[in-house]
């Protein structure tokens, strides 16, 4: 068996008919499944402390939080940003879903933005920047899709 590739109008037509072939494959997707693990994701971040990344507290604050927090992890103090960040409906947790995409995250609290970037006084203890590079949540996230469409090419 033999293919021969004449020419870049060969190639067009032959992505063209990828294109054709994949249409409808993830339309009826639902984006929202994707939401628990993205939480799942977080939970882990928080468990791990960033994957052990995260800079350690300060001596005298991580004493203080001690007293009067104890045995609460870095970005735990009343646990509002980790409820936020891993629970699908607690306060402050945004899932929004639409025909194409999943936008989750945390709105409406002040402080997650200053643990993402950091501050003069406070090192970076990204969440959401983890998430990004967190490579179970992309196999697990493809797993999901592929598993979507293969249903879809044999007509479940």
């Amino acid at each position: 068996m033999q293919i021969r590739i004449r020419s870049k109008t060969d190639i067009d037509a032959f992505i063209r008919e990828i294109e054709r072939l994949s249409e409808g494959l993830i339309d009826d997707f639902d984006w929202g499944s994707l939401a628990p693990l993205v939480a799942e994701a977080a939970d882990r971040i928080f468990a791990s402390e960033g994957r052990g990344k995260w800079p350690q507290l300060s001596r005298a604050y991580a004493a203080w939080k001690e007293r009067n927090y104890p045995g609460k992890g870095i970005l735990e103090l009343t646990g509002a940003y980790r409820a936020a960040a891993t629970q699908i409906g607690a306060p402050h947790n945004v899932v929004e879903v639409g025909d194409d995409h999943l936008t989750y995250g945390v709105e409406g609290l002040e402080y997650p933005v200053f643990h993402e970037s950091g501050t003069e006084r406070m090192p970076a203890r990204p969440v959401f920047e983890l998430l990004e590079e967190d490579e179970e949540l992309s196999r697990d996230v493809k797993e999901a899709i592929g598993e979507h469409i293969n249903q879809k090419l044999k007509g479940s």
